[in-house]
């Protein structure tokens, strides 16, 4: 039962009522936790399409550059927007050992701070 803005329950044991507040569904403050998050939706969104867009113009560069290139002839124009096709190998590899290299450190500087939390 509702009386001036609170409900009533009224148990079945000794017929004692109990004032109880109603609890909107949603705090007051959630309007501006809702806001927030639309705008870390929003930068999410914006670094997430800068990603996507810089990988699929990474991996379309060097799809033409080592599976097409190779078919065209040497003396075509397009030769001069491409590496030699050595770099096609080089790249990836040293990029990969690079990775590796700083995810070692990684682990190493997070092994390093268990061992310090534990002592």
């Amino acid at each position: 039962m509702l009386v001036g803005g609170r409900s009533r329950f009224i148990s079945r044991e000794g017929g004692h009522s109990v004032p109880c507040v109603e609890i909107p569904s949603s705090p007051p403050s959630s309007a501006g936790v809702r806001a927030i998050g639309v705008k870390m939706d929003l930068a999410d969104r914006i670094v997430g399409f800068l990603l996507s867009f810089i990988s699929i113009t990474i991996f379309t560069y060097y799809t033409f550059w080592v599976i097409l290139l190779p078919l065209v002839d040497r003396g075509h124009f397009i030769h001069k927007y491409f590496l030699p096709q050595e770099y096609a190998i080089l790249i990836p590899v040293a990029a990969g050992v690079v990775l590796l290299c700083f995810l070692c450190i990684f682990v190493g500087f997070v092994m390093l701070k268990s061992k310090k939390k534990k002592a």
